[in-house]
């Protein structure tokens, strides 16, 4: 009886605000004191060797960051989880000049790192519209920008897939690497899935996530009687993709230090190849679905969303400060002090993806209410001024967050490809700086649209989904 009165007392008190007057004591910056223009970062379009550069100026300590973003719109549908393969095996097999143990010494030893993975760009506020990319992301010191060209020419060029031991050891390898993805990153699993009943650009990403998955444990049912065809294809792909036409190369590094990268580059471009690769028209056949993946866990990833420009409506920045305001209140304490899950998010994307999520949960039906009454909230959402305040300083802080040199690079490059401009940037900034009480209450009708639509899925413990088997339409055991 204890228990359950202290119990009673801990959700009342949970329940409760804290008093107005308590809050008033923290101190608080004023709209006054953010800055109201959009940091601008730094690029400029260059040619080198007839390949289209982005150099980002700027002082790196003599590091040079260089990302290769090969276009990969000219891979077939049927090859696209060759794409996410290729990633796994670029730099951890051999080359025509190093055994693969000899290549890992070499880049240890002359760069810091070179890694591969790859992502479809949607352009400004159209998920319809993207640009694939297979990414080849590496550093090195200025100094040693000849051998950093040297190692990448060999990965991207002259990689071997004849070693089948060893292709056979990255196969399972990757395979378990993507499984502890799905176990760790549920609710990026969840959302992955959601936006790809809906979305474009989201249904191309998603090949990379589950349904990557399942092509590897297809794949690894009878891995020594496809190895032969696997190669083929992964040698297919290849040839598509790595190309001098359609590569963007971004370049991170001073303007003294650039004339080392303009020095060194012809070295990597000679391993490329000189197609030109026609575009592919991809098909993907789209439908809302409320699905359930069912693991051993004992917590559920609860995800729902839509695209709200699909229902009529338009991005505005007022929608990042609702983002602030549904993460750190509605959805805080009625989703993570409330319900017992380890967070809430929410997410407005200028394309029109909106999600609700939930991480580490150990409600589902419960949660799926949450969300359904966030249009209710936001109808009747009323603050004070200084509260106001506080959700769009919190927008702008994480807007504003630092970066690192090779960060800014990243960025700028992700913006040149989506076609994102300053101006852009910029209005959302204004937006974000102008939102008032009535602007977070007029977004009560997309949010509400979006969750009519019913698109759900949460991966989860068997037993949870199976007690609530009427909230979907298909339950599927992701390991069996």
């Amino acid at each position: 009886a204890a228990i359950v009165a202290q119990t009673q007392k801990l959700k009342e008190w949970q329940a409760t605000p804290e008093e107005p007057e308590k809050l008033t004591l923290i101190p608080l910056l004023s709209l006054q004191d953010i800055e109201p223009q959009t940091p601008r970062l730094p690029l400029e379009e260059r040619r080198e060797q007839e390949i289209e550069v982005l150099a980002h100026p700027m002082f790196t300590n003599h590091i040079a960051y260089v990302n290769c973003y090969f276009d990969t719109g000219g891979v077939p549908q049927d090859l696209l989880p060759y794409i996410y393969l290729l990633t796994g095996f670029l730099s951890k097999i051999g080359t025509e000049k190093y055994d693969y143990a000899e290549l890992s010494n070499q880049i240890n030893i002359h760069t810091g790192g070179i890694s591969a993975g790859a992502i479809a760009f949607p352009e400004q506020g159209n998920d319809a519209v993207f640009y694939p990319k297979l990414v080849v992301k590496s550093k090195a010191l200025v100094s040693k920008l000849p051998e950093l060209m040297e190692l990448l020419g060999e990965i991207i060029g002259k990689s071997r897939f004849n070693d089948a031991k060893r292709i056979q050891e990255l196969v399972y390898e990757v395979k378990a690497r993507s499984e502890s993805i799905i176990l760790e990153l549920g609710q990026s699993v969840a959302t992955s899935r959601v936006l790809s009943f809906c979305s474009p650009v989201a249904k191309y990403n998603e090949i990379g996530i589950l349904t990557f998955y399942r092509f590897l444990a297809e794949l690894t049912d009878n891995l020594a009687d496809r190895m032969e065809e696997m190669v083929a294809k992964l040698k297919q792909t290849a040839a598509l993709i790595f190309n001098k036409r359609g590569l963007l190369v971004s370049v991170t590094v001073s303007e003294e230090d650039y004339a080392k990268f303009r020095e060194t580059f012809p070295t990597l471009v000679k391993y490329l190849g000189d197609k030109t690769v026609p575009p592919v028209k991809y098909r993907f056949e789209m439908n809302t679905q409320r699905e359930a993946l069912m693991t051993s866990s004992k917590v559920q990833y609860v995800v729902q969303g839509f695209n709200f420009k699909r229902l009529g409506h338009r991005y505005t920045g007022s929608m990042k400060v609702l983002e602030t305001i549904l993460r750190y209140d509605y959805l805080w304490n009625r989703v993570r002090v409330q319900g017992g899950a380890y967070g809430g998010f929410a997410q407005f994307d200028r394309t029109g993806n909106m999600i609700c999520g939930s991480y580490r949960d150990p409600n589902l039906r419960e949660t799926l209410a949450v969300y359904d009454e966030t249009a209710g909230y936001l109808k009747n959402f009323q603050v004070n001024d200084r509260e106001m305040t506080k959700y769009i300083i919190g927008t702008i802080s994480q807007i504003d967050a630092p970066l690192t040199p090779s960060m800014k690079g990243e960025r700028a490059a992700s913006l040149y490809i989506q076609k994102i401009k300053w101006e852009n940037l910029q209005q959302e900034r204004a937006e974000i700086l102008a939102t008032r009480q009535e602007d977070i209450r007029a977004l009560a009708a997309p949010v509400a649209d979006v969750m009519k639509q019913d698109c759900i899925c949460v991966l989860g413990g068997e037993e949870k989904i199976k007690a609530c088997k009427e909230c979907f339409d298909t339950l599927v055991h992701v390991f069996e």
